[in-house]
């Protein structure tokens, strides 16, 4: 297959974009090719426990013999040596980058405040880090503006006591620091040129981690206008982007390429300058739900601009491509390789292949002329043609009064009483012409009050080839009833006015989204795939949601599949107190306090053990949502009702199921000696 871009012909294969969009290719003779999982790597998938846990570690020995530290308000320590042993941890797979060149390669354990914050490859021969290395920290972007410009005095010897100070005050720098590393004076005269950093302030999350990047071990000199148009904005996109779908930890690697031309100071060359910045990220724990324009650049992607007047727009790529980018420039090996294996994708998941997903194969096997495969247009032409085709199979209802249909969810097709405010709509959430379950939804607050769903016995696998959606009757009125995947681009205010967006959640860094009818209690493929719209997912606090929220839907599942043999009437809500997240200074999306979940299955096994029977036909839960102190209390539906009557808005008679999920007269006897 041959893809043209402008004039240029370049051969790829069909093969090469399946990969690209993550479709897996097809067999001669139609039939899919189901690759075997690579268990070769060896890499566990995350817990809870491991996508939290402080990246650094809290009992390094530190060294306070130097007696000037006292004169300096932050000290920060650093380690040069030959190897990143100390700092490994700041690379996938504890393996830094290979096939990088230089005449005196340095390798920097940057520490601030006793605490390891990144690793950096440094060339003393240039004045210039190579590379930077780092993991991300979900942050809002606010950048660090007290803390003073620093040097490293371990480059110029190697008895120095490895605290890393800041610059003295004074006109003259001693010799021995200049000769090793870049100084403020070679910047006064550069007047194309700003200082800018590797490994961005706006990349990190705490105070002193954005204070430990203000180091010129850190620093290269860029072009101003391609720093301030360029590159900044791009890396608020990255920091966006992995705020929004990245799931765990985002290993960084931001670097340079030369070509000889310098900076000097008093006729002498003092500072390379690069020819090219670079950056890739790897998040092996991601979104596989986010828009399909975003998904293709995970678990890793990369990008690069020249470090130019003019021309220096920022080019995104796949890390492949970077890296053969990279490998033709100068000082880079043949061998090179940013990630280990090229970062390895750790959602363990199995992919269960839908007929949707088989019908956007044969779309993408019939294209024949696919244009500009090596810019970002091609790919953003790729997503939108998969959006439009999701378009076609996802329907939703906006209803005042529920349909016949979408009452089967409901026991005795009865919804929760006592809830009433004018700010609330049924959802009869579709998905491919048929109604899956229903949602009471708060057009205020942009969150749902409950989704209400029949359980279905299920192995727990989750649903990851479907995008997140909204629901486009909630804003405007329309003649269709279709639900639909988030549209790429600019949205009008009107369709944000009545519910959540994707974008909503870019900066609330404390919460992630957590969907009330979870796609684990669900079996078929297209319903799981209907829970992944926006109108059943509330901001959850990512300890409650992935430690003790998750274990409880666990063990709900493996309850009702065992012991539930008819049909189980679920719903899951929440309770709010007015804690809300903003955007552009506007509040969006109302924070629930407490999440809770009711099940109602008259139709179960009597031989239940006792431990388990007086849990069935009916029992209920709440968390709080909370990093601490959010443990899972189990309780009755009754007590479960007495406690959303104190904590929440809903009225007196609040019911969640009719007559409490009472079960049949010839069972009340066994019920009440149970």
């Amino acid at each position: 297959m041959y893809i043209s871009s402008d004039d240029n012909v370049v051969a790829v294969p069909l093969s090469r974009v399946f990969e690209e969009v993550g479709v897996p290719p097809l067999l001669s003779d139609g039939k899919e090719a189901l690759a075997e999982e690579d268990d070769s790597v060896g890499i566990p998938p995350f817990s809870s426990e491991d996508r939290f846990e402080d990246d650094t570690e809290d009992d390094e020995e530190t060294d306070d013999s130097d007696d000037s530290s006292d004169a300096v308000p932050h000290l920060v320590s650093t380690t040069v040596s030959s190897n990143f042993k100390d700092c490994s941890h700041f690379f996938y797979m504890q393996t830094p980058p290979a096939g990088i060149r230089g005449t005196s390669l340095k390798r920097i354990c940057q520490k601030y405040a006793d605490k390891l914050r990144y690793a950096t490859l440094y060339d003393s021969s240039r004045r210039l880090p190579l590379y930077s290395a780092y993991i991300f920290k979900k942050s809002d972007g606010k950048r660090r503006m007290d803390t003073p410009w620093m040097y490293e005095p371990q480059l110029v010897s190697d008895d120095d006591s490895g605290n890393m100070r800041e610059i003295p005050l004074s006109e003259d720098t001693p010799p021995l620091i200049e000769d090793s590393q870049a100084v403020l004076e070679d910047y006064t005269d550069a007047v194309e040129y700003k200082r800018g950093p590797l490994n961005p302030d706006l990349h990190q999350a705490e105070p002193d981690d954005k204070s430990s990047t203000y180091t010129l071990t850190n620093v290269v000199p860029m072009i101003s206008d391609f720093l301030h148009i360029s590159w900044n904005p791009y890396l608020d996109i990255i920091r966006r982007r992995l705020n929004n779908f990245c799931h765990g930890r985002a290993f960084m690697v931001t670097g340079v390429t030369v070509s000889g031309a310098t900076i000097q100071r008093d006729k002498r060359d003092r500072l390379t300058i690069p020819k090219h910045l670079w950056l890739a990220y790897c998040c092996p724990w991601f979104d596989r739900n986010s828009p399909y324009e975003v998904r293709f650049m995970f678990p890793s992607y990369g990008g690069y601009a020249l470090n130019g007047q003019t021309g220096h727009s920022v080019v995104e790529v796949p890390l492949k491509t970077l890296e053969s980018y990279l490998k033709s420039q100068a000082a880079i090996d043949s061998d090179m390789t940013i990630f280990y294996k090229g970062c390895v994708s750790e959602n363990p998941l199995k992919k269960k292949r839908s007929d949707l997903s088989k019908t956007l194969e044969v779309y993408l096997k019939s294209l024949s002329d696919i244009r500009h495969l090596v810019t970002m247009a091609f790919w953003v032409q790729i997503g939108f043609l998969l959006v439009s085709i999701m378009s076609i199979a996802v329907r939703g209802r906006v209803e005042k009064e529920l349909s016949p249909e979408c009452r089967e969810f409901l026991y005795r097709g009865t919804p929760p009483t006592g809830l009433e405010h004018h700010s609330l709509q049924f959802i009869c959430q579709r998905y491919n012409k048929k109604p899956r379950y229903v949602t009471l939804y708060n057009t205020k607050d942009h969150i749902p009050i409950y989704s209400a769903y029949t359980f279905k016995r299920s192995d727990g696998e989750k649903c990851v080839d479907v995008p997140w959606m909204y629901e486009p009757q909630l804003s405007t009125p329309s003649d269709t009833d279709e639900m639909q995947p988030f549209p790429r681009g600019y949205m009008h205010m009107n369709f944000e006015d009545a519910q959540a967006v994707l974008d909503d959640y870019t900066n609330a860094i404390l919460y992630e989204r957590g969907t009330l009818n979870p796609d684990e209690h669900q079996d078929e493929p297209d319903d799981k795939a209907s829970t992944y719209t926006l109108t059943n997912v509330v901001p959850m606090v990512p300890g409650f949601n992935n430690g003790v929220w998750n274990k409880q839907e666990h063990i709900i599942r493996k309850r009702l599949n065992n012991y539930c043999h008819g049909i189980a009437y679920v719903v899951t809500g929440v309770i709010t107190s007015g804690k809300m997240i903003s955007r552009e200074n506007m509040k969006r999306i109302a924070v629930p306090t407490y999440v809770w979940s009711a099940y109602c299955c008259v139709d179960y096994d009597h031989n239940t053990p006792y431990n388990e029977r007086f849990r069935l036909p009916s029992f209920a839960h709440y968390g709080l949502n909370e990093e601490d102190n959010n443990g899972v209390v189990e309780m009755s539906v009754q007590k479960l009702e007495e406690f959303l009557k104190k904590t929440t808005f809903v009225n007196q008679n609040f019911q969640i199921f009719v007559d409490d999920c009472v079960p049949p007269a010839s069972s009340r006897i066994e019920q009440r000696n149970i």
